[in-house]
C-alpha cells in the first residue's frame, strides 16, 4: 500500500490535502504559543522587587537628574553607578574616586489604594553629596533604561526627585 497518496472515495485527495495543512499550521501555531509562554516566564515582573532588582543589574547609571531644595545633578555629572546584585552600589568618576553604598528594593506589600508600593533604598557613608542621596525612595516610572524616584519627609512638604537612566 502507498501511502504517499491518500484519496477519498471518489479519488479526490483535495480533502487530505487541506487536512494535513491545518495540522501542519495548528503544529506551528502551537510551537509559536509555546516559545511565547517559555520566554514570558523568563522576563521579570518590573512590578516586583526582583524585577526591579534585575533592572538595575548590568550596566552603568547615571544621575540625570536629583532635586534636594534646588537642581543638584551636576554635583553626579562625573559618575557612574553601578549596582551589582550582592547589594553593593558604587559610584565611580571614571578617574580614582569610587564610593561605596548599599541598595534594596523592597515592596512594602499594599499601599493606601491597595496597591503595591516598591521602594528603592540607598544609602551612602560619604561623601556629602552622595549622603543625600540616602533614603527611601518610592518608584515613580521604571524601565531598562530609566528609574524615576521622589522622597517625601514625614510631615513637610519637600519633596526630592531622582532619576538614574542608562
Amino acid at each position: 500500500m502507498d501511502l504517499s497518496v491518500i484519496t477519498n472515495e471518489d479519488g479526490d485527495d483535495t480533502f487530505d490535502k487541506r487536512n494535513i495543512m491545518k495540522r501542519k499550521i495548528l503544529f506551528i501555531a502551537a510551537l509559536a504559543l509555546m516559545a511565547t509562554v517559555s520566554c514570558n516566564k523568563d522576563k521579570p515582573d518590573q512590578n516586583t522587587a526582583s524585577g526591579v532588582s534585575n533592572l538595575m543589574d548590568g550596566g552603568a547609571w547615571e544621575v540625570s537628574y536629583f532635586f534636594d531644595n534646588e537642581d543638584r545633578t551636576s554635583s553626579f555629572e562625573d559618575f557612574r553607578l553601578k549596582f551589582d546584585t550582592d547589594g553593593v552600589v558604587r559610584a565611580i568618576d571614571g578617574m580614582t574616586a569610587e564610593f561605596k553604598g548599599i541598595w534594596l528594593i523592597t515592596d512594602s506589600n499594599v499601599d493606601s489604594d491597595g496597591i503595591d508600593e516598591l521602594k528603592f533604598n540607598i544609602s551612602f557613608l560619604g561623601p556629602d553629596y552622595f549622603q543625600d542621596l540616602t533614603g527611601d525612595w518610592n518608584i515613580i516610572e521604571k524601565s531598562k533604561s530609566i528609574i524615576k524616584l521622589e522622597n517625601t519627609h514625614g510631615n513637610s512638604d519637600e519633596t526630592e526627585y531622582l532619576t538614574f537612566e542608562k
